[in-house]
Formats: C-alpha cells, sequence, structure tokens
C-alpha cells in the first residue's frame, strides 16, 4: 500500500467528477457508525461561486465515496446529497460543504402507513421493507412467527427490534439490507502502538454493572411464569481473569443482582439466553476506548481489530463502534470508537439504566397493563388479592378493586373472578400500590365456556364456575335465549316465540291470582 499517495473518488449519479471540479475538493469525510445512518462531507473551495447554483450537487442526487491509496480504492458509501451549504466567510476563501447520508437514512425517519404485519416471520418482513425502500435483501431465516405485528414506529426501529429478537445484525451498505446472524471475521486489521497506531485511549470501569441478570416474565397463554437466570462466572472466566485480573472473578459475584422484566421471552430457554445476552454485553462494555491511526479504508464499523503494545490486559480484539475517515490537506487517517462489544459502552449503558430503572428513592413504576393471578375474593369491598408471578418469587399479595359495568348505588353487575384466575391489571399513575382489575383472561389450556369455530361470535353465554349459563344464541333463523341450571333444567325462549321448560318436576307457586289465557 503506497501510504504516500491517499486519494479520494467521488461519483455523482454513477459518473466520476471530472479533473475541474476533483481538484476544488478540499476534504472528504466518511462518518460510518452502528447507531447512525452513515453520513459523507464534501468541502469544496467555492472560488467565483463556482458551486453555489451548479446543478451538479443538486439535493437527493446519488453519490458513491471511494477511498484508499494509488489506483487501490475501496468503495466506502452509496448515499444521497442531503444539504448543500456554501459559506462567505470574513477571512479566507468560500467554501461549498456537501453533506448526505446512506440509504438507511430514509428508513430511520419515514413512519409509511402500511398494514400490520400479518401471519409471516421476522425476515419475511426484513425483506419486505427492504424492497419497499429499493433495496436489495440479504436475510437469515428467522424462527418467530407473528400472525399480527403492529408496528407505529420507523422501519428502522422496527428492524432493530426485531434483529435484536433473533440476534442478528441489521445494517445498509450501499444498494443491500443486511438482516443476518453475524458472521465471522476471518482477518482483522492489527492496529500497534508505536507502528500504525497513532493514538489509543482506553478504560475499564465496572460502574453500573451486575454481576447476576434474571430475566422474569410470564406466559399468559400457559399461565406460567418464565424465569432465566445467568451468573457472570458461568462465562469465559480465563479471559475475564486474563484482561481483569485474578481479583475480577470474585468482584464480579460483588457487582449485584438486576433483575429485567418487561421483555417478550416466552420460555425458559429464551429468559436464559436473553440474561446470557445482556449480561454478555454488560462485561463486555466494561472496555471502551477511542483511537486515530494511518487511514484504513477497510476500517468500518461492525468490524474486528487487533490492538496491540498496549499492555496484557487492553490489547485483544476490539469490535468498532463508529470510525470516522478524513482525507485533506494533512493526509489521510482515521478516528474510531470501540468496545469489546457494539453498543456496549459504559456511559451508554448508564444512560439506559437511568432511563429504564428508577431512582433510588423512589418505586419502581409500571407502564401499560399486566397479567395478575387472582388469590383470593372479598365481597363485601368487591376487591380480590392479586399476586405477580413475572415479578417475583416471593409471593407478595395486593388488594385491588374490580371494575365493573354499571356500579351504581345497589346496582350493577356483581361477578368477581375467582381464585386461580387470571386478570388485567393496571396501576393508577403507574403505581405499584395502587392496581385496578379491568377485566379477565383465559389461559389455552383453560376451557372456555363455548366452542365456536373460528369467525363465529353469534353465540354469547355466561357460564358460572358451578355450571349455570345464561346463553344467547344470534345463529340467524335459531335465534334463542336459554337459562340452564347446572342439574339440566331449563327456561328455552325461541325463535317462534315460544316458551320452553324443562325440568324433572314443576311446581308453580303464586300468592295472589294466576290468570292463563290464549287463543283457544
Amino acid at each position: 500500500m503506497d501510504t504516500f499517495a491517499p486519494r479520494a473518488e467521488i461519483r455523482i449519479s454513477g459518473v466520476t467528477l471530472d479533473a475541474d471540479v476533483s481538484r476544488h475538493v478540499l476534504s472528504v469525510r466518511y462518518d460510518n457508525s452502528l447507531e447512525l445512518a452513515d453520513m459523507f462531507t464534501v468541502v469544496l473551495d467555492n472560488g467565483g461561486n463556482r458551486f453555489t447554483d451548479s446543478p451538479l450537487f443538486d439535493l437527493g442526487k446519488s453519490v458513491e465515496i471511494h477511498l484508499g491509496y494509488g489506483d487501490r480504492l475501496e468503495p466506502m458509501m452509496l448515499g444521497e446529497i442531503a444539504s448543500i451549504e456554501p459559506a462567505f466567510p470574513e477571512h479566507g476563501a468560500p467554501t461549498f460543504t456537501v453533506r448526505g447520508y446512506d440509504r438507511s437514512h430514509r428508513l430511520r425517519h419515514e413512519m409509511p402507513d402500511r398494514p400490520a404485519f400479518r401471519f409471516t416471520n421476522d425476515s419475511a418482513i426484513a425483506a419486505q421493507i427492504a424492497l419497499e425502500a429499493g433495496l436489495i435483501p440479504v436475510v437469515d431465516p428467522s424462527p418467530f412467527t407473528h400472525s399480527v405485528l403492529h408496528r407505529a414506529t420507523t422501519d428502522m426501529a422496527l428492524l432493530k427490534q426485531r434483529a435484536a429478537a433473533n440476534f442478528f445484525d441489521v445494517y445498509v451498505w450501499w444498494d443491500k439490507l443486511f438482516f443476518r446472524f453475524p458472521r465471522p471475521q476471518t482477518e482483522a486489521p492489527v492496529l500497534e502502538w508505536g507502528a500504525n497506531l497513532s493514538a489509543f485511549s482506553p478504560r475499564v470501569a465496572n460502574a453500573g454493572m451486575a454481576g447476576l441478570q434474571v430475566v422474569r416474565g410470564y406466559s399468559q397463554e400457559l399461565a406460567q411464569s418464565i424465569v432465566g437466570v445467568m451468573s457472570a462466572t458461568a462465562l469465559d472466566l480465563d479471559a475475564i481473569v486474563e484482561q481483569l485480573g485474578s481479583a475480577a472473578v470474585g468482584a464480579l459475584t460483588t457487582l449485584g443482582r438486576r433483575v429485567v422484566r418487561g421483555r417478550p421471552v416466552t420460555t425458559p430457554l429464551d429468559a436464559t439466553a436473553l440474561a446470557k445476552s445482556l449480561l454478555q454485553q454488560l462485561l463486555e462494555g466494561m472496555y471502551e476506548a477511542s483511537g486515530s491511526c494511518l487511514g484504513l479504508p477497510e476500517l468500518r464499523a461492525g468490524r474486528f481489530v487487533a490492538v496491540r503494545g498496549v499492555g496484557r490486559r487492553f490489547s485483544g480484539m476490539y469490535r468498532l463502534k463508529r470510525v470516522i475517515h478524513t482525507l485533506d490537506s494533512n493526509g489521510y487517517r482515521s478516528e474510531f470508537e470501540v468496545t469489546q462489544r457494539a453498543q456496549a459502552h459504559v456511559l451508554q449503558l448508564l444512560r439506559k439504566a437511568v432511563s429504564e430503572n428508577p431512582p433510588p428513592d423512589r418505586p419502581e413504576s409500571a407502564q401499560g397493563v399486566v397479567v395478575a393471578e387472582v388469590v383470593a375474593a372479598d365481597p363485601v369491598r368487591y376487591e380480590v388479592a392479586l399476586r405477580f408471578p413475572w415479578f417475583s418469587d416471593i409471593p407478595d399479595v395486593v388488594a385491588a378493586p374490580v371494575a365493573t359495568p354499571m356500579a351504581g348505588p345497589g346496582a350493577g353487575l356483581f361477578c368477581l373472578p375467582g381464585a386461580g384466575d387470571q386478570v388485567l391489571v393496571a396501576f393508577e399513575h403507574g403505581d405499584f400500590g395502587r392496581p385496578y382489575v379491568i377485566g379477565s383472561l383465559w389461559s389455552h389450556t383453560t376451557a372456555k365456556p363455548v366452542t365456536a369455530p373460528p369467525g363465529v361470535t353469534t353465540v354469547r353465554r355466561i357460564r358460572t364456575p358451578a355450571g349455570h349459563t345464561i346463553t344467547l344464541d344470534d345463529t340467524p333463523g335459531m335465534e334463542k335465549v336459554v337459562v340452564e341450571h347446572r342439574t339440566g333444567s331449563s327456561l328455552t325462549f325461541t325463535p317462534t316465540g315460544d316458551l320452553e321448560i324443562s325440568a324433572t318436576n314443576v311446581r308453580v307457586k303464586v300468592k295472589g291470582t294466576m290468570d292463563v289465557s290464549g287463543p283457544t
């Protein structure tokens, strides 16, 4: 590689800038990040307003950036012009700055109005989004299938959410959208202090860490709590000892316990895998660093580099989180931010913890609705005692009023849930101490009072635990109302207006006169 001949090549709408334009380029900057859309910045000498009104840099035009040395150029990004910024300073020459983003930019900002995804998996969703955005989908099969996946967010936010659920990477490069398992990197560039590594500032810290991750969830369909546990001591201890020291293993057990709730886990295996992933992310996030080196086009966010010459503790493999390539009058250089795992650096984790966890002087709050189990009922107060199996194994019981239709003085529907029933609970102002039961739920293992084919909703039935029923049948031509005792005695109001009484014996008692009349 001829490091004395750095070069950038810019193509607008697929055409390389001619010499009359390229000789006025003052600098080229390519900002490559795992979190944000890739961005390019090109600054040109704008003497004589040569580019101010030029259609060459019209908004929306496609731009290709290639960087390297001599004739060995690497394609860096394909994007589109998003802004043009002429500058007319008091001192110095006027400049013309062109900025743009890669093709993930629109996915991160637009919220298209499309129907919900029905009966499909995450890979098919990613492929559909890619095709709608004019991108080529490169996806791995995913096991998650959704009957309905409602969305009210950007496409990229949805893709990131689904990628996290599948432990996938999701990113856009050139004209392709990748939604797949991370691929192993066969060879990593070596950055060595004193050779090609100009500067390196690492840091290791354990602030905000927890050595035991517990993931708790609840399966409403199976009426079972789901728990997954992972300890730091179950991970790669040799690597931890080598990089953190022999005291690290003992320290990890004292870092505390973190309980994660509200994540979509459906089995204990899912919960354990999520706990391991969160713990690995936290531990690898103990390392963070920034550095700079001679310009290397192969440095890209998401790829690994081998850092050497900075001591045993900080030498090793790092994943690039952000890389900035700059080519200007000072030459070609690459600046980077790294962690042992992308998206896991300490400051970000602390910010995430602050946003997700309550302050030390304030209890945890609850947003939305949750599922609870009834332990006991109080008919006098029309309340039930609740247990939250997804929250803790400790059988804490909380009393909650039950919402009911027409709760007026001496009037209303009196129908308390019984012990063992599943109920849907909301919290006043998010306060765990003020729950309200707003409805009841059947699990998939619970028998329903009505068995009907899918789509048929003409039969409504009220059935008590003892077996008494009131049936309202709206089937066309067969409309009827049936009041039935658990022993089989019944009153049936037929479609013809008849009243049918079915019982072992019938006794009629009146305190006054009984009149019976009819046409005959």
